[in-house]
Formats: C-alpha cells, sequence, structure tokens
C-alpha cells in the first residue's frame, strides 16, 4: 500500500509545462541531430528542474553521458514526454537529488546514469518499464522505484531497487490538484486533501471510471 506522504510527494511529477522554454535554453549545452535535441551540458542552478519537452522547436529525446553529472544542488528531476534515453552517468554523484520523474515512455537508462545519487528516495516511471544498463542506482540505497499499475514489465524490483505500483494521475493547475485517473486495487479508497502540497479541488471525468465496481471512496 502507498503512503499519502508518497502519493504527495509523486505530486511533483504532474508539476511540469510551468517554465517557458527561452529560460530553459539558457541553463543547457545542446546538441542536434536528426531533428532531436540531447542536453548535453546543464549549467542552471540546480534545485527542482524541470526538463521542457522542446528547445528551438526540436523535441529533447536524450540527456547525455554525465550532462548533470556532480551537480550537488540538484534536488529533483522532471523529464518530458518525449524523452527516450538517459546517458551513461548522466545524474551520477548528484548527491542532494532526491526524486526523480519520467513522463512519458523512456526506454533506455544507460550504465550507472544514478549511481551514489546518496539522497535519493524516489525515482517515479509513468510508461513501461525501460531497458538500463549496470549500475544504474549503485550506492542508491534507499531508492524506490515507482510505477502506474496499467503499464507492463516490471517486476519486484528494478536495477535491484524494490519497485511499487501507484494508483493516482494527476495535474496541477492554478495552485491546485485534479485527479484526473486512478488505477490501484480499489476497496476503501480514501482521497487525500492534498497532493504537493496543493489542495486537491477536482476529480476530472471518469478518473473513477473503474469504482463501478463495489468500491467505496471517500474524500479525505
Amino acid at each position: 500500500m502507498v503512503s499519502l506522504k508518497m502519493i504527495v510527494r509523486l505530486g511533483l511529477l504532474w508539476v511540469f509545462l510551468v517554465v517557458g522554454p527561452a529560460v530553459m535554453q539558457a541553463q543547457y549545452t545542446c546538441t542536434t541531430n536528426s531533428g532531436q535535441i540531447t542536453i548535453a551540458k546543464y549549467t542552471g542552478p540546480g534545485g527542482a528542474v524541470t526538463l521542457t519537452n522542446t528547445i528551438d522547436g526540436y523535441p529533447v529525446t536524450r540527456i547525455g553521458n554525465g550532462a548533470f553529472s556532480n551537480c550537488f544542488t540538484l534536488s529533483s528531476i522532471a523529464t518530458p514526454n518525449c524523452l527516450t534515453n538517459v546517458g551513461t552517468f548522466a545524474f551520477s554523484r548528484c548527491t542532494n537529488l532526491m526524486e526523480v520523474y519520467f513522463q512519458g515512455n523512456v526506454t533506455n537508462l544507460g550504465n550507472g546514469a544514478f549511481s551514489n545519487c546518496t539522497s535519493l528516495t524516489t525515482v517515479y516511471f509513468q510508461g513501461n518499464r525501460p531497458t538500463l544498463g549496470t549500475n544504474v542506482f549503485s550506492g542508491d540505497n534507499n531508492a524506490n522505484v515507482y510505477y502506474l499499475p496499467s503499464t507492463t514489465g516490471w517486476g519486484a524490483t528494478f536495477g535491484g531497487r524494490p519497485t511499487v505500483p501507484v494508483g493516482y494521475a494527476f495535474i496541477t493547475n492554478s495552485g491546485t490538484t485534479t485527479i484526473t485517473g486512478y488505477s490501484g486495487s480499489g476497496g476503501a479508497v480514501i482521497i487525500p486533501n492534498t497532493i504537493s502540497n496543493l489542495q486537491v479541488s477536482s476529480i476530472g471525468d471518469y478518473a473513477f471510471e473503474c469504482a463501478r465496481r463495489s468500491w467505496r471512496v471517500q474524500a479525505g
């Protein structure tokens, strides 16, 4: 069972589309190949970083080898829908990185991509299980991997770290949260008052459509 605290932490996944491309571009050294962007090096101040979907009109599909390595000020990273590959040692030794949120369907994590991120606790995947190289989470002794039950390929562990299914999908807008979907195990479902420290103000159309079964849904 996923705790309310963890659901709140996972709410950060949906705070994506709030940073303009011009600001984002200034924080990266990038390369372009066949109309796709690779982030070669991050040069920003760290903190909670949200990657934009496009730079100069091209989709951001790859984070290059060592692009964020040794960024000691990085605390969380949220990736765009179109990202497919994370290079070797891309986030290695980001010792204050706590949370990683993969939106869309990332397909590959390179060798040592998150190695020695000693503060890492949460790695969230919205898509299916990606392939992974060796020692991806080496030294990340407190990390858990979270995934949606509707996705495929997941087992009890991923890269040597335990996996946990989570049931809510949600979006944030104007300082509030809307629950847009539920894929949990059912039973007595308690809707939290807040997600990502924002008030849960609404439930989207058909979000609990599967609750036509004999489930009980209760507001927190």
